[in-house]
């Protein structure tokens, strides 16, 4: 129960020294922060992931209330402006983290990509039934077309232009295709591969330097066999961290394949500072019942780990996914905005997934370039999860070390 104490102590921004006279967080949501549920039962689907029908907030009819937060904004609203904390830098109210899985930096794949997707499939598959997985490997290449360097104008450049002309950066998850382990649902581009980017013919890893520089979070996409595997999560973060020649500290998991039991321990070995994998693939809401960032946690013995969680939203598969909600653009829009105005109204995070290839529908742009307008003109501080990252860690341990803390007082502490 100290790791709920300390989550609500975190949010409401109070010292140390004044933790004693806040209230216990109910059963029912630290329940959820911890993820107990996934602790207590086994099924999972069929590739091995929580999704959204497991959940009791699902089944209660609660899944897209970030229950956890009201129940903190009820508390906030009974407490001194001036003995909590701002939550957010330079008088934002609430947060909205774009974020993208680059899955494809290309619809359309070199040849090797197709020759690994096949020696993938005729290995087995992983996941799938090797003669489907061996003709729809084929059939990529002839739906798609193949090129020996793929322009990624209309998916990846895409997706970074609409953030520059808003003068925002998002997080951009890389994949690093894992030799010898690769499921049919990995991807399949390498650091080396080529591609079309700005026009000019570039390997991926030049790309991802470049938008390391640019000011964009590059963080790694784990595959799907890395979720409970610290060593391979570290080779990819190496392959990653070469390519930019700078840290990679944020994660998320491909397919959302998260394990409680695993995943915290192994992404904290690997060296991740921050993972952003708690959500769905078939619906969108609160997974933790939170929308605020906190610390995973290793279940037996239970233990804190430094790795902060920023949950996951919203996807654009899952609004649009004929094997998901399958909402179309205007639904998608009154989905969004409901829960964006729900997490501004307790001042946590929006966290939105878009994957770039998906911006060949022209759905998906007009939805994305929606949401970043929207949150802009609401006053949104729109930041990468490397930023709110840097932010909340700062703004814990400045509250971790204050016996009492005021609004100035944490003002002048995250400033200095």
């Amino acid at each position: 129960m100290d790791h709920a104490a300390d989550f609500v102590r975190t949010v409401l921004g109070v010292g140390a020294g004044s933790a004693a006279h806040l209230p216990t967080m109910p059963r029912e949501l630290s329940r959820l922060l911890l993820r107990t549920e996934e602790l207590e039962s086994d099924v999972r689907d069929r590739w091995g992931r929580w999704e959204f029908e497991h959940s009791d907030n699902f089944r209660r009819g609660k899944l897209r209330e970030p229950e956890i937060d009201e129940w903190l904004a009820e508390v906030r609203g009974g407490m001194s402006a001036v003995s909590c904390a701002p939550l957010w830098p330079d008088g934002h109210s609430f947060v909205v983290c774009p974020s993208h899985d680059v899955d494809m930096v290309s619809r359309t794949w070199t040849p090797s990509q197709v020759v690994r997707s096949l020696r993938t499939a005729l290995s087995g598959a992983r996941g799938m039934d090797r003669t489907e997985a061996v003709l729809k490997a084929c059939g990529r290449g002839i739906v798609y077309g193949t090129s020996r360097a793929p322009s990624s104008a209309a998916t990846l450049e895409r997706c970074i232009d609409i953030e520059l002309a808003r003068d925002v950066r998002g997080s951009y998850f890389f994949t690093v295709h894992p030799p010898g382990r690769a499921s049919w649902y990995d991807s399949v581009y390498t650091a080396d591969d080529p591609l079309l980017f700005g026009g000019q013919r570039r390997r991926v890893r030049d790309v991802l330097n470049e938008v390391a520089q640019a000011g964009f979070d590059v963080g790694l996409h784990g595959s799907s066999a890395s979720a409970t595997d610290a060593r391979l999560l570290s080779a990819q973060r190496e392959v990653l961290e070469d390519a930019i020649d700078g840290e990679v500290q944020t994660i998320r998991q491909h397919w959302l394949h998260w394990d409680v039991r695993a995943t915290p321990a192994a992404q904290a070995a690997a060296g991740f500072s921050a993972d952003s994998t708690l959500g769905f693939n078939g619906n969108v809401g609160f997974r933790a019942g939170t929308s605020f960032p906190f610390f995973l946690s290793t279940p037996d013995p239970f233990d804190a780990v430094d790795v902060l969680e920023v949950p996951l939203i919203a996807q654009e598969a899952a609004l649009f996914g004929a094997h998901a909600l399958g909402l179309d653009e205007s639904l998608a829009r009154e989905a969004v905005q409901t829960l964006v105005d729900r997490v501004a109204s307790v001042g946590g995070v929006f966290t939105a997934l878009v994957h770039p290839h998906s911006l060949l529908d022209d759905r998906v742009t007009s939805l994305y370039t929606w949401l970043l307008d929207y949150a802009l003109d609401r006053g949104a501080w729109v930041a990468s999860i490397a930023e709110v990252n840097s932010w909340w860690r700062r703004r814990a341990n400045a509250l971790a070390g204050a016996p009492e803390t005021s609004s100035e007082g944490i003002g002048e502490a995250l400033a200095s």
